[in-house]
């Protein structure tokens, strides 16, 4: 068996080790589990350790469950955002909004009137 084949059977079996074999392919010269960091080491050819860890930590909650969540603090008050700031944000895109359709109507008349 091969060096190749060999670290490809590992890297069936380990965790980790298949982003190892996908960063580093054939310059990994050797590796081990570290089960006290959870983590696998592989020595490259330059010298160099590289290390993964095992697992991928997953978000605490997904994003629907956020936003139900800064809904809930938002309407009972202790949310960062208040409510006099989401009025002003409402004021301003408003505003915004008015401001860009006079501009684009005027730059559209201006257009048709020159044609």
């Amino acid at each position: 068996m091969t060096q190749k084949q060999t670290l490809r059977n590992i890297a069936a079996t380990t965790p980790g080790a298949d982003i190892l074999m996908a960063r580093h392919g054939s310059h990994i010269m050797s590796w081990r589990v570290d089960h006290r960091t959870d983590s696998t080491v592989a020595l490259l050819d330059d010298g160099r350790w590289v290390s993964v860890r095992n697992h991928l930590d997953l978000p605490r909650a997904t994003p629907g469950q956020r936003v139900v969540v800064g809904w809930a603090a938002y309407k009972t008050g202790q949310a960062a955002l208040k409510p006099s700031d989401v009025h002003w944000m409402a004021k301003l895109t408003g505003w915004w909004l008015l401001g860009t359709a006079a501009f684009t109507g005027g730059a559209f008349a201006l257009v048709s009137a020159v044609s």
